[in-house]
């Protein structure tokens, strides 16, 4: 079973959306300095204009990012640790989910 295969069940994903949110949170609450300052102001902004754009945001983005990293989710499941196997190779499951970021961007009409 691929990574992908887990978004077919509603839980599952719902909790996955919610478990991004929680980490986006957290990533926003260990930033500092002026940069920090203005991520969190941006991000509170965001959420208070477009109340559940985040969760909206992550959901749409959710089938990319697993796509991108089911090869390597697969090489996890044939050593038997695949959650281990992603964050042992955390800088090659970064760049597959900035891969993912880069082309959404580029391909942005705004």
């Amino acid at each position: 079973m691929g990574l992908s295969d887990g978004l077919l069940n509603p839980t599952k994903k719902a909790m996955v959306i919610e478990d991004c949110c929680n980490m986006i949170e957290v990533q926003l609450a260990s930033k500092s300095g002026m940069s920090g300052i203005a991520l969190k102001t941006a991000f509170a902004a965001l959420k208070g204009v477009k109340p559940g754009y985040i969760p909206y945001v992550v959901e749409q983005i959710l089938p990319q990012c697993f796509t991108a990293l089911d090869p390597m989710w697969s090489e996890g499941m044939e050593k038997g640790d695949p959650i281990g196997y992603l964050s042992a190779n955390r800088s090659h499951t970064a760049d597959a989910l900035l891969g993912v970021t880069d082309a959404r961007v580029k391909n942005a009409k705004r």
